[in-house]
């Protein structure tokens, strides 16, 4: 398993855990939020999402706590705040050149990879 693939599963997991927060209701409480029209759903259900490596996720936690602070904040913006983003764009967020936080960003996955 590459590493690229590890951070996105460990991102999944750990976005998915209940952070303690209470549940923000995203739809009105009215009758017409359950309506269903004469053809039925508009998503399949056969759309299945992809569980996440629960021991994966959390053996790369704990390397990832090992990192300066620094180095897991670019993490934390590139793969859980920004994950679908450009380079450019979460670069900008870190206010760092884009450069910068390629080569920065391939030195921590060398480091991740390595212990």
């Amino acid at each position: 398993m590459n590493i690229e693939f590890r951070l996105f599963n460990w991102a999944i997991y750990y976005s998915m855990l209940d952070d303690g927060r209470p549940i923000v209701k995203k739809h009105c409480g009215s009758a017409e939020h359950n309506f269903k029209g004469e053809v039925g759903e508009v998503f399949d259900d056969e759309d299945k999402f992809i569980e996440p490596d629960k021991f994966d996720a959390e053996k790369l936690e704990k390397k990832i706590i090992k990192l300066k602070k620094k180095d897991r904040r670019l993490i934390k913006f590139k793969y859980i705040l920004f994950p679908q983003h450009s380079d450019n764009f979460v670069a900008n967020k870190l206010r760092i050149s884009e450069e910068k936080f390629k080569n920065d960003l391939r030195s921590i996955k060398y480091q991740l990879e390595r212990k």
